[in-house]
């Protein structure tokens, strides 16, 4: 069982956009760059606590005229405008789960407005529909993960923007802590939900990459011997085959680096020359599959030396960094969680 006490959570997803793996970051671009940097990452955590990342269902919510709305971040027309508690049902089929979410969470911060007016106001969510709070809803297993009591976690704010005619995105905005704390107390005084803010995350022991590393590595084939190597010789030979889609003997297009070639490849054991028809895509999806293979224990490695107030980081799903040297923008490490996140029924 875990314990929650009165700190801040931060975590991602629905306005909140795609949080970057380590191998999305700039700076990564061969199997020694991701190695360094886990090493890199560790030495981050050491002198500026990460935040724990928890694992809940995205509801972001915005003020439009007199009420909360929440915004998924998509360009529809609802999503831009605001999805209030009316229009729920017009943005979700009935019995998508949602709408109890969208219910439960704008119904305790409308009804929360008359004590939190000041809160709102320094914040800047009264004067600008396009801030939002980037906040997450529990309640037991809501997602994949399971907590031991229902509550909302406000990891900060998010400015809408128009990236594209297409396409909007989300920023991360600068906002007063103080104030924050403010109103996750006023917030809590309600009674109906717990509320939380950022955990830090502390480091113990530096993580034993080198066991990680040391061991084989099996990429089966049909048409020829399987390949066996350390995974630690798999990655020093190879480049991170970034932004390549590929096309599968069935048709079905992927990226390199994804999970499905991950789970397929490594995982099931599936030979690739079944999978993809010319050397080089083979190759591509090979290394591919390194590189999340990779993450995915180098990661586990990194977590299991990892602590926090509310437990173990391991079994939170993972840790976000926010450090300009590591990269400009945040980036998230969540070991096993990387392939449990399969198992999520609220992705749209």
């Amino acid at each position: 069982m875990i314990t929650y006490k009165e700190y801040f959570l931060f975590n991602e997803g629905g306005a909140g956009g795609h949080m970057q793996h380590p191998f999305d970051v700039d700076s990564v671009n061969s199997g020694q760059d991701l190695i360094d940097f886990f090493n890199r990452a560790h030495d981050s955590l050491s002198n500026n606590p990460g935040s724990l990342k928890i694992d809940g269902v995205n509801a972001s919510i915005k003020f439009i005229g007199n009420e909360f709305a929440l915004d998924r971040g998509s360009n529809k027309p609802i999503d831009v405008e605001g999805i209030t508690i009316s229009r729920l049902g017009e943005r979700f089929p009935e019995g998508h789960g949602m709408i109890k979410v969208g219910t439960e969470v704008l119904s305790f911060f409308n009804d929360a407005l008359g004590n939190t007016q000041q809160e709102l106001q320094s914040l800047g969510l009264l004067d600008n529909p396009n801030v939002l709070f980037n906040l997450e809803y529990v309640d037991g297993s809501t997602n994949v993960l399971e907590y031991d009591e229902k509550f909302i976690a406000i990891h900060g704010l998010l400015e809408m923007y128009q990236a594209t005619p297409r396409r909007r995105a989300s920023k991360e905005v600068n906002y007063n802590p103080e104030v924050m704390q403010s109103l996750i107390e006023k917030l809590n005084q309600a009674g109906t939900f717990k509320v939380f803010g950022s955990v830090d995350v502390g480091t113990g022991d530096r993580p034993n990459y080198e066991a990680v590393l040391s061991q084989n590595v099996e990429i089966p084939f049909e048409q020829s011997s399987n390949e066996v190597k350390p995974l630690k010789q798999w990655l020093q030979e190879l480049n991170l085959p970034k932004r390549v889609r590929l096309k599968r003997l069935d048709g079905t297009p992927r990226d390199a680096i994804s999970k499905a070639n991950y789970m397929d490849i490594i995982l099931q054991q599936v030979p690739v020359d079944t999978l993809y028809e010319n050397q080089d895509e083979q190759r591509a999806a090979i290394n591919g599959a390194i590189v999340y293979h990779a993450t995915r224990f180098l990661g586990k490695a990194l977590l299991e030396t990892l602590d926090s107030p509310m437990g173990r980081v391991d079994s939170h799903e993972g840790v976000v960094i926010r450090d300009p040297r590591i990269d400009v923008r945040p980036v998230k490490i969540t070991g096993d969680f990387i392939i449990q996140g399969l198992q999520s029924t609220f992705r749209k």
